[in-house]
C-alpha cells in the first residue's frame, strides 16, 4: 500500500530483511530523541518480520530521502509503530506514515488502532492526539541492576536458588520443541485476561517472533502435568537482558512463581555478563507490585494511544 502524503523528493518502499540493522536505527535514534531511552533492536524487528501473517511487503514500509532511510512504520494486529529520524522531523513524515497505518488497520477491518508512546516524547504525543488519538492505559519500563557473576562451569548454568518453589514444582529452561506448544498456551491463556487486548498471536507467530531468534532462553516452572510459568528473556546485547514476556497460568499464581522466574531470568542474564535486567508492563496486568517487590524500577513510563476507526 502507498504512503500518501509524502513531501516532494521522499520516497517509500517495503523494508527487506537486509534493513533491519538501519531500520531498527531509526527507531532507535526516535526513542532516544523523543524520551532519552531507546529499546528497538534489529533482532526485533527481524523477530517480527518472521512471522508467517506478517506480509513483509504490505505491512511495513521504508521512507527515504535520497537512498537514506528517515522513516520506518508497521502495522500488525491493530498495533501500529511509526518512527522518524530526528534529523527529518518537522517534515510530515510521521503525518504520513500515522494515515498509512490507519489505512493499514481498515484494510484489515480492524475496529481500532494504536501505538505506545514515551510520556516524554512531546512531539508523537502532539502528532497523536491532533489525529484523534486518546490514551488508553499507562505501561511503564521497569529495571534493576544484576551483580557480577562468574559463569558456572559444566553442561549448562545452574539455575539460582531463588524463592523456594512449592513441592512438584521445578523451575528449569524449556525444552524445544516438546514444550513449545504448552508454554505458548500458558502465555496466550494469561494475557487474554488483559482487557482491550487488541489480538492474541497464534502459535506460529509466537514461535517466530520469540522462539526462533538466537538471543532466546525460555524459563519455564513445570509441575506434574507440564508448564504452569513461563519467562521469555532476550540478551540484548551491551550488557543488558530483557524479559519479553512473563506469565504464570491463573491457577497456580499467589505461590512465588512469577517472583522465581524473575530470579532465574536474572541469574541466566548476570551469567552471560548482563549489568541490567528490564522489563515492561501495563497497568492492565497488575503486576507492578510483582516487579517492585523483587527490586525493579520504573525508569520510563509511556501511554497507549488509540483512535476508533470510521
Amino acid at each position: 500500500m502507498p504512503v500518501h502524503g509524502l513531501p516532494a523528493g521522499l520516497a517509500a518502499r517495503p523494508p527487506t530483511p537486509d534493513d533491519a540493522e538501519v531500520a531498527a536505527a531509526v527507531c532507535r535514534a526516535d526513542e532516544l530523541a523523543g524520551d532519552g531511552q531507546a529499546f528497538t533492536t534489529a533482532g526485533d524487528l527481524r523477530s517480527d518480520w518472521q512471522r508467517p501473517s506478517i506480509d513483509l511487503a504490505a505491512d511495513a514500509v521504508l521512507v527515504l530521502d535520497d537512498q537514506r532511510i528517515v522513516g520506518y512504520a508497521d502495522h500488525s494486529l491493530g498495533r501500529a509503530w511509526v518512527a522518524v529520524h530526528p534529523d527529518a522531523w518537522g517534515r510530515g513524515i510521521g503525518t504520513a506514515l500515522l494515515a498509512w497505518t490507519e489505512a493499514q488497520a481498515r484494510r484489515h477491518d480492524r475496529p481500532r488502532v494504536g501505538q505506545t508512546v514515551g510520556d516524554g516524547h512531546t512531539a508523537a504525543i502532539a502528532l497523536l492526539e491532533g489525529h484523534g488519538y486518546t490514551p488508553r492505559w499507562a505501561s511503564w519500563v521497569f529495571a534493576i541492576d544484576l551483580p557480577a557473576r562468574a559463569p558456572v562451569d559444566g553442561d549448562g548454568p545452574a539455575l539460582p536458588d531463588g524463592p523456594a518453589l512449592p513441592d512438584g514444582m521445578q523451575l528449569r529452561p524449556m525444552v524445544r520443541p516438546d514444550e513449545d506448544a504448552a508454554v505458548h498456551r500458558v502465555i496466550e491463556d494469561a494475557f487474554s485476561e488483559w482487557p482491550d487486548r487488541e489480538g492474541g498471536m497464534s502459535f506460529e507467530d509466537w514461535r517466530a517472533a520469540h522462539l526462533d531468534r538466537d538471543d532466546v532462553e525460555v524459563l519455564v516452572v513445570v509441575g506434574p502435568d507440564g508448564p504452569v510459568g513461563a519467562a521469555v528473556c532476550l540478551d540484548e546485547g551491551a550488557g543488558e537482558g530483557w524479559v519479553e514476556q512473563l506469565a504464570v497460568t491463573r491457577s497456580h499464581r499467589g505461590q512465588g512463581l512469577g517472583r522465581a522466574l524473575l530470579h532465574g531470568a536474572f541469574d541466566r542474564f548476570a551469567e552471560r555478563g548482563c549489568t541490567t535486567a528490564g522489563l515492561s508492563t501495563d497497568s492492565r496486568t497488575g503486576a507492578q507490585d510483582l516487579y517492585l517487590h523483587v527490586g525493579m524500577a520504573v525508569t520510563q513510563s509511556c501511554r497507549r494511544w488509540a483512535r476508533e476507526l470510521d
